[in-house]
């Protein structure tokens, strides 16, 4: 089963500054229950494939899409279950939270995975806020989900980007998570 992705640019954040190279994206579908109310969520979520981070991320633009107004109400300073996710473009806290991640492979069959994945403290507290933010950051498709697929990414001649779905992960992970079963 494969799941195809898209391929996005990149506008240059400067006049000077070259075209960068398109980004690959997936969408899966998040569902998940609300940390605060238990109430049953669903959105579609256009992931950037990135093969450095650890975990899944949903940023906050994504998480308030898929969390609405509860996601201010997060305590992101909670000791029990907060990390601190470092990249690239800085570092902000996050929270986990169990999540399904689901998509439509290319010919039709569901593909899911069900596993804690980060959610981002929104920096500002509020996208209206000016000085740095992560409103703008993509959302991260990472290894923790990664690891059920093999990973096909091209250039030439025309980027491509493909997940093929590895049953052998999912049995694996869950021999592993559930011994014995």
């Amino acid at each position: 089963m494969w799941v195809t992705g898209l391929f996005e640019s990149v506008r240059p954040s400067g006049e000077h500054e070259p075209l960068r190279t398109p980004r690959p994206f997936v969408p899966f579908h998040v569902r998940m229950t609300t940390p605060l109310t238990d109430r049953d969520t669903k959105q579609e979520i256009l992931f950037l494939v990135d093969t450095g981070a650890d975990s899944t991320l949903i940023e906050p633009t994504d998480a308030y899409r898929l969390l609405g107004e509860e996601l201010f109400s997060i305590d992101f300073g909670r000791s029990y279950d907060t990390r601190v996710s470092v990249g690239v473009g800085g570092h902000a806290r996050s929270v986990i939270e169990y999540a399904h991640l689901s998509t439509i492979s290319d010919d039709g069959e569901y593909v899911g995975v069900i596993l804690p994945i980060l959610i981002s403290e929104p920096v500002p507290r509020r996208p209206a806020e000016s000085g740095f933010s992560n409103w703008d950051a993509p959302s991260l498709l990472g290894r923790d989900v990664l690891s059920f697929f093999e990973v096909h990414l091209d250039y030439y001649p025309r980027p491509v980007i493909a997940l093929k779905y590895d049953w052998e992960a999912w049995n694996r992970w869950a021999d592993l998570r559930y011994p014995g079963t």
